[in-house]
């Protein structure tokens, strides 16, 4: 069964892929991967508050976890989309740290996150500072 949700996770078949997955999130061979989809899922079908509350819970329960800069990413970028910059500064900011700690790149998709993070949180003395793409995690393809 977590194969077959794999497969229609990797080709994009969300809501296909998110009742197989949900089955399984329990089963102790798969509590600690099966999560993740479901967070990513839920995030990918625009279901930003259930994205929101399975990925606090994941962060809470689970802090050192690599796969928590992108449960940062989605935070960040879920509360942008719901005008609540401050914890989406407050996401961004460690998915931007860990991005940076773990030397990954950020990609085009990924200039979103940039783009908010440096609007939101780059400020000097009450004046924002212009967006800049040169920053060496991002490479645009």
């Amino acid at each position: 069964t977590y194969y077959y949700g794999y497969c229609l996770y990797k080709e994009q078949k969300y809501e296909q892929a998110l009742p197989v997955f949900k089955k399984l999130e329990n089963e102790p061979a798969y509590s600690k991967t099966v999560p993740y989809y479901i967070v990513q899922i839920e995030y990918a079908l625009g279901h930003h508050e259930e994205a929101v509350t399975r990925a606090e819970t994941l962060l809470r329960e689970h802090p050192e976890v690599l796969n928590n800069s992108e449960l940062h990413r989605i935070l960040g970028e879920s509360y942008y989309l719901k005008g609540d910059y401050k914890q989406a500064t407050t996401h961004l900011q460690q998915y931007h740290k860990a991005a940076t700690e773990n030397k990954e790149e950020l990609l085009r998709n990924d200039i979103f996150a940039a783009d908010v993070y440096n609007q939101v949180v780059y400020r000097k003395n009450g004046e924002q500072i212009t967006n800049d793409y040169r920053h060496p995690l991002i490479k645009i393809s």
